[in-house]
């Protein structure tokens, strides 16, 4: 099967800004382990109408905290604390620790479930790709220059239709 060839490339790895690497892996304990260090209940993430990835890509501050008690045991072996994990994830590295979470979160499904969510993280993380790219080229930044230079014009035909008028901003005494 398709999905299952891709499962198995998905990286659940990352590097910090320090660069160490974590390696995420999901399972019965990291769920209990999320749940009773967060609040958050990972399994919910298959529920219809679940809105588990949408809060935690809305919400840096929770995704971390969740990474981070997932990788709990390995922040001990490590003498790092919530406080010095969260401050090595940071830009790029908040995308990636993100990706390599999601990856793993969906491993720990069966097939049934696993395929589907493949299937929607890697297209959102395509349809990212995509909009980071027009976002990126030259188009974007052609359409941004215009409009702030439509509305800079915008500004001063204001400024001398109220100077033409007679009219001032400042108070009179």
């Amino acid at each position: 099967m398709q999905v299952e060839s891709n499962a198995a490339s998905n990286n659940t790895t990352f590097l910090d800004d320090n660069g160490d690497q974590w390696s995420i892996r999901v399972d019965v304990n990291t769920l209990k382990r999320v749940q009773d260090l967060t609040g958050v209940n990972l399994a919910e993430v298959v529920e219809e109408g679940s809105n588990l990835i949408e809060r935690l890509d809305k919400d840096p501050v929770l995704l971390v905290g969740v990474v981070w008690a997932v990788l709990k045991p390995q922040c001990e072996l490590r003498d790092i604390t919530p406080e010095e994990f969260g401050s090595r994830i940071i830009g790029d590295t908040l995308q990636e620790a993100s990706e390599a979470f999601l990856y793993a979160l969906i491993r720990f499904f069966p097939k049934a479930r696993r395929g589907p969510l493949l299937i929607i993280l890697d297209e959102s993380l395509k349809t990212q790709q995509r909009m980071n790219a027009l976002l990126d080229g030259p188009r974007f930044k052609s359409v941004v220059e215009k409009q702030a230079k439509e509305y800079e014009q915008h500004l001063i035909d204001m400024l001398e239709k109220y100077s033409e008028n007679g009219s001032s901003s400042t108070p009179q005494s």
